[in-house]
């Protein structure tokens, strides 16, 4: 939150609503990103489950344990779908 504040401080906006609103602009574009970030390392996961043991496939993405690496994987399921899910798709405006 700092970071994008000291964003919208650089800018030449003094209206406070437009200032507000690309306040707005900027964190849904973070948002955005740590989405796409967190579907690709999810896909990736489920892509190497039968490859790799499910513990090494946790310890390399920082999860303690196998059962966390699962209840990731479902959270990012329910919560974004699985590839070519319209909930994927980043939207701009809302």
């Amino acid at each position: 939150m700092d970071r994008v504040q000291r964003i919208v401080d650089g800018l030449y906006f003094s209206n406070p609503l437009i200032r507000a609103w690309e306040l707005k602009q900027l964190w849904d574009l973070y948002t955005a990103a740590e989405n796409i970030l967190e579907d690709t390392l999810i896909d990736l996961v489920v892509e190497l489950d039968g490859h790799r043991r499910a513990q090494d496939i946790a310890d390399a993405i920082g999860v303690f344990t196998a059962a966390g690496l699962s209840h990731r994987i479902d959270l990012q399921r329910s919560q974004r779908g699985v590839v070519g899910d319209p909930r994927r798709t980043p939207h701009q405006y809302r």
